[in-house]
């Protein structure tokens, strides 16, 4: 198992970094939210070692996904560049996931007919 970029990482409990963040207000359903995070947190963890970034958590009592930098980071450019790749593959995981549905609701409509 690759290290933790958050030493005090706990499955399932919200035990960020102590580095700057970022959010992004989230106004999906549950269902959703849960494709986009995936099973134990599959895709975010995916999306955190891709982007290089220490930590992201969906915050459900505020509708909003944190993402933060990770620890010894301080070169502004640098953790730009990071949240930004965070959030376009965030995105992309909002746009894979409501396309599957999509094509999943047009599955079931035609086996009614």
């Amino acid at each position: 198992m690759p290290p933790r970029a958050n030493s005090n990482y706990i499955p399932k409990v919200f035990t960020p970094p102590n580095t700057v963040y970022t959010s992004i207000p989230v106004y999906v359903d549950d269902d959703t939210m849960k494709q986009v995070i995936g099973k134990d947190g599959y895709y975010f963890k995916a999306i955190t070692r891709h982007a290089r970034v220490g930590y992201i958590w969906f915050d459900k009592n505020y509708r909003t996904i944190l993402i933060y930098a990770k620890e010894g980071v301080y070169n502004p450019e640098e953790i730009q560049y990071c949240f930004q790749d965070a959030m376009m593959r965030i995105n992309q995981r909002f746009w894979k996931v409501y396309n599957d549905n999509q094509i999943r609701q047009q599955e079931q409509m035609m086996d009614l007919d």
